[in-house]
């Protein structure tokens, strides 16, 4: 399946308002990108999503990358394995040779990209020179009805998939 790891630490803030901080563990790799590179890099990322401001935190690294890092964003409104053309916002990206190295977000999201990322229709991509259009990619899956309701359905569909069955 998917070899997105998502671990979920979910606390309230202790402010007069009333808010959630999600913190979601994505990973990349080259299975995830539509359609799929088969390069062999890997990524991690710690995504922390403030409810109640919309400010949205990124905090990752990436190794083994075919190709130089071009770039690297944060894509959406997209379902697992359906590319979006569509930026929410870049990614800083450092590192030597940039095969290898790391990448951060810190932003204040619209309205209308805050209901992409929290309904798990956002990815993160890093684009490389071998693969311009994205060499790995992580879906951000956030848990609540709409995210683990929506990894469900993946998880079934992967299930069935592998069953032979369509």
């Amino acid at each position: 399946m998917y070899r997105t790891a998502v671990a979920v630490a979910v606390s309230l803030m202790s402010s007069g308002a009333v808010g959630e901080i999600i913190t979601i563990d994505v990973g990349l790799d080259g299975s995830q990108p539509a359609p799929p590179t088969g390069s062999l890099a890997t990524g991690i990322a710690s995504v922390q999503i403030d409810t109640l401001t919309r400010d949205i935190s990124v905090q990752g690294s990436f190794s083994g990358l075919e190709g130089d890092a071009l770039f690297g964003h944060l894509h959406g409104p997209a379902d697992f394995g359906h590319p979006s053309p569509i930026v929410i916002f870049p990614l800083l990206i450092e590192g030597d040779f940039m095969r290898s190295g790391t990448f951060s977000a810190d932003v204040r999201v619209s309205r209308f990209q805050f209901d992409v990322i929290m309904s798990s229709r956002s990815y993160l991509n890093i684009h490389s020179v071998a693969f311009p259009s994205g060499e790995i990619r992580g879906q951000v899956v956030v848990p609540g009805p709409t995210g683990f309701g929506l990894l469900g359905v993946c998880g079934l569909w992967g299930t069935r998939r592998r069953r032979g069955v369509s």
